[in-house]
């Protein structure tokens, strides 16, 4: 699984986090996201064998002052 994050106004930025097994959650996170733009595009690549699961939830953009 890769996080991607594009449109801000920058170069696309990623993040690759794997599936590790039923209820083991990850927080993949990209740090330092400076929206000049006014927008962004959040997306996720999925590479995987047919029959393969993930789950992908709770996106959020937190703004530091």
């Amino acid at each position: 699984l890769q996080l991607s994050v594009s449109d801000y106004g920058g170069e696309p930025l990623t993040v690759d986090t794997v599936n590790t097994g039923w209820l083991v959650w990850t927080t993949p996170t990209i740090p330092t996201i400076t929206v000049t733009d006014g927008k962004c595009t959040i997306g996720l690549k999925v590479i995987a064998d047919a029959g393969s699961w993930a789950f992908f939830d709770d996106v959020s953009l937190v703004k530091v002052e």
